[in-house]
């Protein structure tokens, strides 16, 4: 009996249609050229590199891209002598798009709380490994907004 009710539910689940939303975003046909990029550099310059992947030649989905960002840490609380507790990243690009005679106006966001600590260099690595994944998702929600643009 246990491993009948096992088994009916191990077939629910093996059939619940789960298909992770950015499956095949690296497969996708289109060609990515960054225009003209403002704001931080860094950020900027991480985010071109995520994007050369999509250089595909014999394509017609041909995007330009403007690309305008902007970084800030925020102190969020301060203990009682003084000294930030809690931090808010966030940063925030502004997209212009440029296909097929079409210009097309979009900013995407991604914030995240941190804690303070004394150790500089850890705090440091830390922000430099989300500033990443910031630079990660807003590069999947892109070619998302991109594929929905056609």
């Amino acid at each position: 009996m246990k491993n009948l009710i096992l088994f009916i539910l191990f077939i629910v689940l093996s059939n619940c249609g789960y298909v992770p939303i950015y499956k095949d975003i690296q497969n996708v046909n289109i060609n990515i050229l960054v225009q003209k990029s403002e704001g931080e550099e860094n950020i900027n310059n991480l985010l071109i590199s995520k994007l050369k992947a999509y250089n595909a030649k014999n394509t017609e989905k041909n995007y330009v891209i403007d690309i305008n960002s902007v970084y800030t840490k925020t102190v969020i609380s301060k203990d009682s002598a003084g000294n930030a507790v809690d931090i808010e990243l966030n940063l925030k690009i502004e997209f212009t798009i440029y296909f097929d005679e079409n210009r097309q106006k979009f900013s995407l966001k991604e914030k995240f709380n941190i804690k303070n600590t004394s150790d500089i260099f850890e705090i440091n690595n830390y922000e430099n490994v989300i500033k990443n994944n910031f630079i990660l998702s807003i590069k999947n929600k892109l070619i998302m907004k991109l594929l929905a643009i056609q």
